[in-house]
């Protein structure tokens, strides 16, 4: 279970670091729980399934915006360029 408390007084962060924060809470929870519960963490694996696939999951969103941005940009500049072939055109 991941908790996020949301202050008052807003800070950016990237949603990378965020993730990666997140992943490395996880394993230490884990580890910590392992730890308390006397479990042998080489014969057992004790993983926060359910929060790696929301991390998996936030990480594949990601990307695919990545790519639509990506895909957005090469378009942009494609308009670009036919505004100043028009313009071209325009003032000969």
């Amino acid at each position: 279970m991941i908790v996020i408390i949301f202050p008052k007084k807003v800070k950016s962060i990237e949603l990378k670091e965020l993730l990666t924060e997140v992943k490395t809470e996880a394993i230490k929870f884990t580890k910590e729980v392992a730890e308390i519960s006397g479990v042998d963490r080489k014969k057992e694996e004790l993983i926060g399934v359910e929060n790696m696939i929301k991390v998996e999951d936030l990480e594949r969103q990601i990307a695919e915006q990545k790519d639509v941005l990506t895909e957005q940009k090469e378009l942009l500049a494609k308009k670009e360029k036919e505004i100043e072939q028009l313009k071209k055109k325009l003032y000969k």
